[in-house]
């Protein structure tokens, strides 16, 4: 009787270190995993942190966006609608470059490699 205990607490064991293991493996494995591989392809921008990426310093970068009055004869809205989005690009973005940021454990890449072309008469 005691051998099926000691196989069964065995047997649940052995489950909990899978499922452990699969946890860490995707909560920090592969997205240092991935960061490193795009570094390497000479993308740059923010580095991972455990769950909550980048988010929070997003959500204070909007608090404050929509704190402040807009000018209303402005049409720069980038840093009024998204200013984490914008803030990312000037810093570690130009023009024909690649920026790779967090939201939570997911993984964005912004690709800039795109010509933006205004005619004014």
């Amino acid at each position: 009787m005691e051998a099926a205990w000691v196989n069964i607490l065995m047997l649940i064991l052995i489950l909990a270190l899978i499922w452990a293991w699969k946890k860490l493996n995707s909560l920090w494995l592969t997205p240092k995993r991935l960061e490193k591989i795009l570094r390497e392809q000479g993308l740059r921008g923010s580095p991972y942190r455990f769950k909550v990426g980048d988010t929070k310093e997003t959500l204070k970068m909007q608090m404050q966006a929509m704190s402040k009055p807009m000018n209303l004869f402005s049409n720069d809205i980038g840093p009024r609608v998204s200013p984490y989005d914008h803030y990312i690009v000037n810093k570690h973005g130009t023009f024909m470059s690649n920026v790779i940021f967090f939201h939570f454990i997911l993984l964005q890449v912004v690709l800039l490699s795109f010509i933006v072309s205004i005619k004014i008469r």
